[in-house]
């Protein structure tokens, strides 16, 4: 595609990216203050998000966050805002009466919705990664077949004039 060809894809992204961030939503806590001051400054240009012309879903949301955080950063991100352990010790464990095999089944508990977040981000990442490799890949055969047949019209004229 020329580069005229992918202004539109270029542009949609951008909206799309602009849609992300008037959100305010960071993907990272080191970037909370920055998103919330970028998002009140798009939301005073754009009165709505219907202006920007795109729809987002939480799978687009989730790769613009992938785009500038760490999966790390994803993870303490996650663990700050609601996935927290409820207790940070058996001994606060024990201060509302919980036993230690209680407050041990909360913390494997906890560790497995890590886990799962975690294994899900790893998914959805491999997902993206396999599906833009296939958008490559057809853009590419397309081109090869476009190729293709500039060379026979190039192949017939030459023998036309020889």
């Amino acid at each position: 595609m020329s580069f005229e060809d992918k202004r539109q894809f270029h542009e949609q992204f951008a909206r799309g990216f602009e849609a992300f961030a008037r959100e305010g939503k960071a993907p990272t806590l080191a970037l909370q203050s920055i998103f919330s001051r970028f998002g009140d400054w798009l939301k005073k240009i754009y009165a709505s998000v219907k202006e920007l012309n795109v729809s987002l879903n939480d799978d687009v949301r989730q790769i613009m966050g992938r785009m500038i955080a760490t999966d790390r950063a994803i993870e303490e991100t996650i663990a700050a805002r609601n996935m927290g352990p409820l207790f940070s010790s058996a001994v606060d464990g024990e201060s509302v009466g919980m036993t230690l095999e209680q407050y041990n089944a909360i913390q494997g508990l906890h560790q497995e919705a890590k886990d799962a977040e975690i294994a899900a981000l790893q998914a959805r990442s491999l997902k993206d990664m396999k599906w833009l490799s296939r958008a490559h890949d057809k853009a590419l055969q397309e081109r090869q077949r476009e190729v293709d047949s500039l060379r026979k019209a190039m192949r017939l004229e030459v023998a036309k004039r020889s």
